[in-house]
This record gives C-alpha cells, structure tokens and sequence, in this order.
C-alpha cells in the first residue's frame, strides 16, 4: 500500500505543478481527470478486490479492448500536440482532443475491467473532468488563436473518431 501512496504521491505531484503555474481551470479539470484516472489504475490493480461490484467476463474482455484504441489515441497525442502553435497534422486532423478521448475511452475501460466501486467512482468524475477540460481549452484556444481555430472546430470533430476519419 506504502508503494502504491508514494507512486499517488508522484503522479499528482507532476499534474499539479503546471495547474499552478498556468493557472487555468481547463488545465485543472485536465489535470484533475488524469489524476482521478492514474489513482484508479494504482488503486485498482493494488486492492482490485475490495468493492467488486461483479466479475464478468465479457465486460472485462470489453474493457481490455478498449484500452487499445484508447493507448493509441493517447500516444499519438503525445507525439502530435504542438506546444505554441495550431497543427492539423496526424490525429489532430481526425480528432480534437486526442488525449482526453483516450483517457475517457480508458477510464471507462478501468469500469469495465475491474466492475468495482472504487473504479467507479474514481472514473465517473475523471470522465465528467476531462469533457469539461476539452470545453474549455476549446474556448482558451478560441481566444488564442481565434479565426484559425474556429475553422479548425469546422473541420475537424471534438470527439468523433469516425466522423473525422474522411
């Protein structure tokens, strides 16, 4: 458990350094969903037992093949989102918020691999957290970078995969 505070300790530790020095709330809600998501993760494969709601296997299958289109998403981002500038390049043609649909796609895939409380009620609000945080980098971006990012918000879908993908 003391191996599973400490690694806690480090992830928020890391998340919370830049919510203070930006000070914006969409990186707070951001932030603050990847955290709900990684303290699900660590808690969930440290003590996944306690509060098992059920154990299907069909759901758990259903989530471990949703954790592949959602590690996807979340590496390309990595390697796609530019720091200072707009790009429509690589999935940021196909899809807004790479990163955040990825960590939702995963934290609902921790729900259905674990079927338990803690999942549950750790991922619902990272869930809820994360499409706040893209709502409201979509306007942060609107004032940033203003007509070039409005043309961009016509052309390329927020969340939609598949309607991105022409």
């Amino acid at each position: 458990m003391w191996i599973a505070i400490l690694i806690l300790g480090v992830i928020w530790g890391g998340l919370l350094i830049p919510v203070f020095q930006e000070r914006r709330a969409w990186i707070l809600c951001a932030h603050g969903g990847s955290g709900l998501f990684f303290t699900s993760l660590v808690l969930s494969l440290g003590i996944h037992q306690t509060g098992r709601i059920a154990d299907i296997m069909w759901l758990k299958i259903t989530g471990f093949g949703l954790l592949v289109p959602a590690v996807f998403l979340i590496a390309a981002a990595m390697v796609s989102i530019p720091i200072e500038s707009l790009s429509e390049t690589g999935i940021l043609a196909v899809v807004r918020h790479p990163m955040y649909l990825g960590t939702v796609m995963a934290s609902l895939a921790l729900i259905l691999i674990f079927q338990s409380i803690l999942s549950l009620c750790l991922s619902i609000p990272a869930v809820l957290l994360l499409i706040t945080a893209s709502k409201l980098e979509d306007a942060y971006n609107l004032e940033r970078f203003g007509d070039g990012y409005r043309e961009y918000i016509k052309n390329v879908p927020g969340w939609n995969v598949f309607k991105g993908l022409k």
